[in-house]
């Protein structure tokens, strides 16, 4: 995905319909719902732009929304709504939709060198891990294969012993056939 293509046009009319129909939602009338519904569009945008250059999730998502902060601050005055209004509309954009799950692609032992394939299943509960507050370790045995695709971009972390994962979506359960 480049930066400037037709993909980025479109997710940013997505985008800026998206928060024109939580505009008209929330009781917002007259202008404020293009500035506001433009407001939406560009966070995705710039967020698309920013994650192009700097490759990096954490930087995309802060520059995005520093960016849209201080348009939210401009157009709060311009229309004369609280800040808080503007904000809150623009910046849903950059909120994940639904959940986001990471995958274990490697482990390794160069930390811990008494770590095994056998104690993967008790990796939540050690403390060298260092998982993020709200982030929640499990093991599943899968019925078949799970193919992590990387589309333009791949999300990858690693733990606090080296470990890397990647992020992604569960898919879809095919239909049951009849």
């Amino acid at each position: 995905m480049k930066p400037f293509d037709t993909l980025t046009l479109m997710q940013f009319c997505w985008a800026f319909l998206s928060i024109l129909g939580f505009s008209v939602r929330v009781n917002l009338k007259g202008w404020k719902l293009l500035f506001l519904a433009l407001g939406g569009g560009l966070s995705w945008a710039l967020y698309l732009i920013i994650l192009f250059y700097s490759k990096s999730l954490l930087y995309s998502i802060f520059g995005s929304t520093l960016l849209v902060c201080i348009y939210s601050e401009v157009v709060a005055r311009k229309l004369r709504v609280p800040v808080s209004v503007s904000v809150t509309c623009v910046i849903i954009p950059l909120v994940p939709g639904s959940p986001l799950y990471y995958a274990m692609q490697a482990y390794t032992n160069t930390v811990d060198p008494t770590l095994t394939e056998k104690k993967l299943n008790k990796l939540g509960s050690n403390p060298a891990i260092a998982m993020p507050e709200g982030w929640k370790f499990k093991t599943r045995k899968l019925k078949r294969n799970l193919q992590l695709r990387a589309n333009g971009v791949a999300h990858i972390v690693r733990d606090g012993l080296g470990s890397v994962y990647q992020r992604f979506t569960w898919p879809k359960p095919k239909p049951k056939k009849r």
